[in-house]
């Protein structure tokens, strides 16, 4: 009788272990969507942390590595994120949108070997006073007069030119618009803020991106111009130009 009472004890401490899984297994479903939510929102949030300068210099080394093709503002953005991804799939490495200290820093090495191919330098424009990016490898003849600076490669394919005028009451909206009808422009980009102005597209055969400003009356332009063929080397060039304008 003792033996036959402890069967069906034993019986039913085995029935009362075996319970608990059962109840269990009903909620796997809320726990496996938990460790995604973070997993997504860890980017945004890790370029959150960063200072300002930091994460300038980020979207910088991204542009010129040919990854980042936005203006860079240090603002957080899906495409700086998507960026990063790209970056770290080129490397063979897993595209988590954080970059961990040793991608940072072969990014870090990688853009400014570019920089460096293309010598790269922030000048200050004598007749105007402005400051801007120059590569300057690129474009090593330099001509300037009173309306302005012109830079250009041995061979013409890159011309860079820097002019200015005088102008009452200048205005973004008015100063894209007469830009526009220059002869043989075609247009497929603009960009109008109280500030300034952006056009890009064809003139010609060859590819050309315009920005435009004012200071008090004086109406400034940056226009690059340059081969198709030379497309590769010159889109980071022409972001950080534009952001160094």
């Amino acid at each position: 009788t003792l033996t036959m009472a402890a069967l069906s004890l034993a019986a039913s401490d085995a029935r009362a272990q075996l319970t608990p899984p059962s109840t269990v297994g009903v909620k796997p479903k809320p726990v496996t969507t938990i460790p995604i939510r973070p997993a997504l929102q860890k980017p945004e949030e890790t370029a959150n942390a960063m200072g300002q300068a930091e994460r300038l210099t980020l979207q910088s080394d991204l542009a010129w590595v040919g990854q980042y093709n936005g203006a860079i503002t240090g603002d957080i953005s899906e495409r700086m994120v998507n960026a990063i991804k790209e970056f770290q799939k080129g490397r063979g490495g897993k595209p988590t949108g954080v970059l961990n200290p040793q991608e940072r820093g072969i990014l870090a090495d990688t853009a400014k070997k570019k920089q460096e191919s293309v010598g790269w330098k922030i000048v200050t424009d004598p007749g105007t006073g402005v400051r801007l990016g120059i590569p300057t490898k690129l474009v090593p003849q330099q001509a300037s007069d009173a309306n302005g600076t012109k830079w250009t490669s041995p061979t013409g394919t890159i011309q860079i030119q820097l002019a200015r005028r005088k102008e009452a009451g200048p205005a973004t909206a008015k100063l894209a618009e007469r830009e526009k009808k220059e002869p043989g422009r075609n247009i497929d980009y603009t960009v109008v803020k109280p500030d300034f102005f952006v056009l890009s597209g064809l003139q010609g055969l060859k590819k050309f991106y315009l920005r435009g400003t004012f200071k008090g009356d004086e109406v400034r332009i940056l226009t690059i111009l340059y081969d198709q063929a030379t497309e590769g080397t010159m889109e980071p060039v022409v972001i950080a130009m534009s952001s160094a304008f």
